[in-house]
C-alpha cells in the first residue's frame, strides 16, 4: 500500500507498522531476558575455572543487558507512536508542533521528532558531552 498524505489521517497503514514492529521487539526482549537469565541457571553456584571466563562472563552479561535496554527503548517509543494516534497528535513533532514530513514516518514510524528539532536536540547533546577544560600543557613546554 503506498503511503500518501490522504491515508496518514486514517492511520491503518502505520499502526500495522508498528504493531508488526513490537510483536518483534517482544519476541527479541524476551528471547534476551531468557538469555540473561541462562547463565545463572547453567552454571549455578559454580565459579568459574579461570579469571578470564569471569570477565567474559561478565561481558556477556553486561552486553545482554544493554541489549535489553534498548529493546525496551524501543518498545516505549512504539507505545508513545501507538498512544499519540489514539489521542489524534500522530505524526506532529513533539516540540513545535508541526507536521512530521511522511518521508521521516516512512523512514522512522515510531519517530517523535521533526528534522529541525531533532537537529537542534542532536546538537544541544552532543555539546553536553565536550568537556568543560582544555588540557594545558605541562610546565616545560612554555
Amino acid at each position: 500500500m503506498k503511503v500518501t498524505q490522504r491515508n496518514i489521517r486514517n492511520l491503518n497503514h502505520f499502526k500495522t507498522i508498528l504493531l508488526s514492529k513490537r510483536n518483534e521487539v517482544l519476541k527479541n526482549f524476551s528471547e534476551l531476558e531468557y538469555e540473561f537469565q541462562q547463565p545463572k541457571i547453567d552454571k549455578g553456584p559454580l565459579l568459574p575455572s579461570h579469571p578470564a571466563e569471569a570477565g567474559t562472563d561478565n561481558f556477556d552479561l553486561e552486553n545482554t543487558a544493554e541489549l535489553l535496554e534498548n529493546e525496551r527503548n524501543i518498545l516505549n517509543d512504539i507505545d508513545r507512536a501507538l498512544e499519540c494516534m489514539e489521542q489524534g497528535m500522530y505524526g506532529l513533532c513533539e516540540s513545535c508542533q508541526k507536521p512530521i514530513s511522511l518521508k521521516r514516518l516512512q523512514a522512522i514510524p515510531c519517530v517523535r521528532l521533526c528534522v529541525n528539532c531533532a537537529d537542534k536536540e542532536e546538537k544541544i547533546r552532543s555539546n553536553a558531552r565536550r568537556p568543560f577544560f582544555r588540557m594545558r600543557p605541562f610546565p616545560y613546554w612554555q
